[in-house]
C-alpha cells in the first residue's frame, strides 16, 4: 500500500517499512489517530441526529501467558475491546474509544458521547443494557437527548436523584411497541462492526499494545472513509472536514 502511495504521486517519497513501525509504536500517533476518528466522520455530522453505542471485540495476534501454556492450559487469544458512538443512517463512526477486553460498556458511555457533541447535533440515543445507568440517563437530559436504553426485568421508576430515568422508565412501560421500534435502530451499529470486521477482517497483526491499539484506530478511519466514500459518490460532492474544537 505505501508503494502504491508513492507510485501514485501521494507521498514525495518512498519510506522504508521500519519508518512506518517506528511511528506505529508512537503513543503520541494514537492521540493523533483519536482524534482524526473524529475528523472523518464530520462531514456527515448534518446527516446524523440519532447515534447509536456499542462495543465489539477484536482479536489479536497475542495469546494469554506463558504460566497457562506451560501447564497445558489451552491458548487463547488475547482482545481488544473497541466502543464506537456511530450514525444509525450513514454508518459513519463518529468516535471511538480502544480499551482491554475486562474493561465494561458503560464506563466509556459519557467519554464517547461527550466527544461528538460539539460537531453533531444528537437528539438521541440507543443502546443496550449494558448502559442501562441513572447517571447516562441524567447526563442525557442535561443535553436535551431522549436515552433509548432497554430496562432490565428487576428496575423501577424510581429516581433516585434522576428524574429523567424516571420519566424513560414511564414511558418505556406506558408505550413498550413505540419504545421497543426505537430500540431496534440499535441494530445498525452491529452491521458497522459486521461491516468493519467483512472487509478488514476482525485480527489484529501487531504484536505490542500501542501498536495494537493504534492499528484498531486506523481500521475505524478505514471504515469511515468508506462510508464518506459511498455518501459523497452519491451526492457527488466534496466532503468537508471540522477542526478539532479545543
Amino acid at each position: 500500500l505505501i508503494h502504491e502511495a508513492w507510485i501514485n504521486k501521494y507521498l514525495n517519497r518512498e519510506p522504508a517499512p521500519t519508518t512506518v513501525w517506528k511511528f506505529m509504536k508512537s503513543e503520541q500517533l494514537t492521540l493523533m489517530l483519536h482524534a482524526l476518528t473524529i475528523i472523518s466522520a464530520t462531514p456527515l455530522n448534518c446527516a446524523e441526529s440519532c447515534l447509536a453505542i456499542d462495543s465489539s471485540g477484536f482479536r489479536t495476534s497475542s495469546y494469554s501467558d506463558w504460566f497457562g501454556e506451560k501447564h497445558r492450559y489451552v491458548k487463547y487469544n488475547e482482545w481488544l475491546k473497541l466502543h464506537i458512538i456511530a450514525g444509525v443512517s450513514t454508518h459513519v463512526i463518529a468516535n471511538a474509544v480502544v480499551t482491554t477486553k475486562n474493561v465494561g460498556d458503560n464506563v466509556e458511555f459519557m467519554p464517547l458521547l461527550d466527544g461528538v457533541l460539539k460537531y453533531f447535533k444528537v437528539r438521541k440515543v440507543v443502546a443496550d443494557k449494558g448502559y442501562q445507568a441513572r447517571n447516562n440517563y441524567s447526563y442525557c437530559a442535561k443535553h436535551d437527548i431522549q436515552l433509548f436504553v432497554p430496562f432490565k426485568c428487576n428496575s423501577t421508576g424510581k429516581a433516585k436523584g434522576s428524574m429523567a430515568w424516571s420519566q424513560a422508565y414511564s414511558y418505556a412501560m406506558s408505550n413498550p411497541d413505540e419504545f421497543a421500534k426505537e430500540y431496534h435502530i440499535r441494530s445498525n451499529v452491529e452491521t458497522i462492526f459486521h461491516q468493519m470486521k467483512a472487509t478488514q477482517g476482525e485480527t489484529i497483526r501487531s504484536k505490542l499494545a500501542v501498536t495494537q491499539t493504534n492499528e484498531l484506530y486506523l481500521k475505524v478511519i478505514v471504515h469511515n472513509i468508506r462510508m464518506l466514500i459511498q455518501v459523497f459518490a452519491e451526492s457527488k460532492c466534496l466532503p468537508e472536514f471540522k477542526p478539532l474544537l479545543e
